[in-house]
């Protein structure tokens, strides 16, 4: 990660805060092994929270959510009202959403695919798959999401991450990073 003048910032243990080209900055190091499973929202299934803000809200008090899942079967979705959602499957052959209007969406692995928290929709699966999800309050939030490629220096294992400031890069694999920027509204 870059400073926003362009210089490079040090790397840095969890929780750790560092001086970069005269201002503070705060990296967090997240490891795929030290995070808690969860049931999902809806009850339906597990789920690792990888970083939330502010750091410990809960399920209606975050402004962004950035968390991987296990989906082995059909089932619903979990609401988030007034949230966007960008959910990537980074491993399985991949799946669809089917919104209770009609629509369908294809979830391809490795590509990230935005729809809205308010629509209720249904998961189909053909066999097991894990997601990278990244949530953020509509009314709060500004986000961008985007596949990366995974520096060296990112732990290893799927839902690994660095997050610094507004900027979290999630591993999904060997060479592919999921990056997620976030700007107050």
């Amino acid at each position: 990660m870059t400073s926003p003048g362009g210089g490079r910032r040090s790397r840095a243990s969890k929780g750790e805060v560092t001086l970069v080209n005269g201002s503070m900055s705060s990296i967090n190091i997240i490891r795929a092994s030290d995070l808690t499973p969860r049931p999902w929202k809806n009850g339906g299934g597990v789920t690792w929270e990888i970083a939330i803000d502010p750091p410990g809200a809960g399920l209606e008090e975050f402004r962004w959510r950035i968390s991987r899942a296990r989906i082995e079967a059909d089932g619903p979705f979990s609401l988030f009202p007034n949230c966007d959602r960008w959910i990537t499957c980074v491993e399985g052959a991949g799946f669809a959403l089917h919104f209770d209007d009609g629509v369908k969406l294809a979830v391809p692995p490795f590509l990230p695919v935005r729809f809205s928290g308010d629509r209720r929709a249904t998961c189909r699966v053909a066999g097991p798959c894990t997601d990278i999800n990244v949530i953020a309050r509509r009314d709060r939030i500004a986000a961008e999401v985007a596949i990366a490629p995974a520096p060296a220096a990112l732990p290893e294992g799927v839902g690994s991450a660095v997050q610094e400031d507004g900027e979290v890069l999630v591993r999904l694999d060997p060479t592919r990073a999921l990056r997620a920027v976030f700007r107050p509204l």
